[in-house]
């Protein structure tokens, strides 16, 4: 809400959508006027992000977002909400998924303005980021989830100068990073 400032985005990006949480409430807050784009990876989530959004306008896809296309091994931790492209240190399943950039997904798509990127990738943002830069150029606002999840470290400081180098002006790393 603070970031927004009263204004409605008229196309929402999740990466990291999980089961669809902030998809839901960024409906709600939108009074259902805004498409959504949602992204993750694991198959279980997917279920729960489609039954919770029954009726709201969203794709949900299936596919994690990097700076480069192919497949890539991903680690589930989904009791935890810790599903990450780096392996955990604690116990997880590994399965194959399909892996592409923000880039390739949007190059033949119009994104109506206002846009708000939301992430969350479990320590995998700066790829996600170097993947979307042509994607970036069309976004108003993102709020990034940069905590200590890349094998405990924070990801918030590259995150900041690549979001800087791209052009935004307020980069702001709040004490959770």
């Amino acid at each position: 809400d603070e970031l927004l400032r009263d204004i409605e985005p008229r196309t929402i990006i999740d990466i990291g959508a999980n089961i669809g949480e902030f998809s839901y409430y960024a409906d709600k807050k939108c009074l259902g006027k805004a498409k959504i784009f949602a992204f993750d990876p694991d198959p279980i989530t997917k279920q729960c992000f489609e039954n919770n959004l029954v009726g709201i306008d969203t794709t949900f896809n299936l596919v994690a977002l990097s700076n480069k296309s192919g497949e890539e091994d991903f680690y589930l931790k989904t009791d935890s909400a810790d599903s990450s492209l780096h392996k955990p240190n604690r116990a997880s399943i590994k399965i194959k998924t399909k892996v592409t950039t923000l880039d390739s997904f949007f190059s033949n798509l119009e994104v109506q303005q206002p846009v708000l990127l939301k992430m969350d990738a479990e320590g995998h943002e700066p790829e996600v980021l170097l993947g979307g830069i042509a994607t970036l150029k069309h976004v108003n606002w993102i709020s990034i989830d940069a905590g200590l999840e890349r094998y405990g470290k924070s990801t918030s400081v590259e995150v900041a100068r690549i979001l800087i180098e791209q052009g935004f002006r307020e980069v702001n790393i709040s004490d959770t990073h």
